[in-house]
């Protein structure tokens, strides 16, 4: 009856477990879209400052072909030699 006992202790485990880890994501989620609010609400909404951002140049780029490339031919198999009999 103890050995029965101590198995039901031990699958109460598991169930345990995943609950105080299910507990804990919603806590954290719960944290931090109340941080995301927060921060949306009381810090500025200054667009950013792009004037420092990397320019690129294009220059000396090919033309743009019109037509399309000529397919490519596919090299035929030759047939299989015959076996000598």
């Amino acid at each position: 009856m103890q050995r029965i006992r101590d198995l039901r202790e031990v699958d109460d485990e598991p169930e345990l477990d995943m609950k105080s880890a299910v507990v804990t994501s919603v806590v954290a989620h719960v944290i931090f879209i109340l941080f995301l609010t927060v921060r949306a609400f009381f810090f500025s909404d200054e667009p950013m400052q792009m004037e420092s951002a990397i320019r690129v140049d294009i220059v000396g780029l090919p033309e743009k072909s019109t037509t399309l490339p000529l397919p490519i031919e596919e090299p035929k198999a030759e047939a299989p030699a015959k076996p000598a009999e």
